[in-house]
């Protein structure tokens, strides 16, 4: 299967797509939010992404995380503000979406695609009501087994919804040690729908490698700076990072081509890499060629050192000199 997002196409086949997830890194500050994309996309990715919620819907007083959420709100106006500005300055946005009234805030506000974060990958009922849209599903697969995985894939395929699915560890940071991205090829086997990875490492050589292993998606949350107040800014991409993974990403796509049986290099060349069966003393003609009268020297344009056998024994038909390739016409 192969995705669009706002006409980009993303599966096998097609370079990786990168995501900013800002998330709530703008601290509710719609300002700060403005910087955010403009920074990100001057890093080169393809798409930034946000956490749209409303509190009261999404997470309890009694939480120790109310506080933290609560400072980084945006109210429905600020986020129509925010998604009119990506449209002007041309790049994607969309958002994680936490219940249905977020979710429909965005669908209206003509959002291309929606992303279910790893908390919600059992709920079912969100998933099924942003489904509906009939847009791009992308689903983080943190804290999930295979079947949570697998049911949520039944629920969008019985939809008919485009779909990907992220790897992805939900603890931040996530260890080195701990992100196992041998499951990329797990659920690419698994499942019929692009397969991507969402990465809360500290690190920067990650995503190329998650990309290498098949990850269609990158997500990497973004900062303009590290030091700044709220709980995801240590672990974020800060601008030259991002540039660096945007630009690594299309290295590692470049590099990765296609499947071959056969050489990329021209004949010319690989024959000056190769050798060919050469004598190693003078050969005089009605004399039997014995193993030790033969070298393998460059280039390969005569017998092939793994045919040689097929020279020893035989009788010179003519003379030949030490260090002469020896070819079928010399041979009685």
């Amino acid at each position: 299967m192969v995705l669009q997002i706002d006409g980009r196409s993303i599966g096998d086949g097609f370079s990786t797509y990168l995501i900013a997830e800002i998330g709530l890194n703008h601290g509710g500050d719609l300002t700060v939010a403005k910087e955010m994309v403009l920074s990100a996309k001057a890093a080169g990715v393809d798409a930034v992404k946000f956490q749209i919620f409303k509190l009261e819907n999404f997470i309890s007083n009694q939480s120790e995380y109310y506080s933290i959420l609560d400072k980084s709100v945006l109210n429905e106006v600020e986020i129509k503000d925010l998604f009119q500005f990506c449209k002007k300055n041309v790049i994607s946005a969309f958002g994680s979406v936490f219940d249905n009234e977020s979710a429909n805030l965005l669908n209206n506000l003509g959002c291309p695609a929606f992303k279910i974060a790893s908390g919600d990958i059992t709920h079912h009922p969100l998933i099924n009501f942003v489904a509906d849209f009939g847009k791009p599903v992308i689903v983080s697969t943190g804290g999930a087994n295979l079947n949570e995985v697998l049911e949520v894939d039944a629920i969008l395929s019985a939809k008919g919804t485009p779909r990907a699915f992220l790897h992805c560890v939900s603890l931040y940071p996530t260890d080195i040690s701990q992100l196992d991205l041998a499951t990329i090829k797990l659920l690419r086997k698994k499942l019929t729908a692009p397969v991507g990875f969402s990465d809360h490492s500290v690190s920067s050589i990650v995503p190329l490698v998650a990309s290498a292993f098949g990850a269609s998606i990158i997500e990497k949350h973004f900062t303009i700076d590290k030091q700044m107040e709220g709980p995801d800014h240590l672990l974020s991409a800060d601008p030259e990072e991002m540039l660096l993974i945007s630009s690594g990403l299309k290295t590692v796509f470049e590099a990765t081509g296609v499947e071959r049986a056969t050489p990329i290099e021209p004949l010319e060349h690989i024959n000056n890499l190769r050798r060919s069966v050469c004598a190693a003393v003078n050969i005089s003609s009605g004399e039997v060629i014995s193993e030790d009268k033969i070298k393998f020297l460059r280039p390969g344009t005569g017998i092939k050192p793994a045919d040689f056998r097929v020279v020893v024994g035989r009788t010179a038909a003519c003379d030949i000199s030490s260090n002469e390739q020896i070819l079928p016409r010399m041979l009685a």
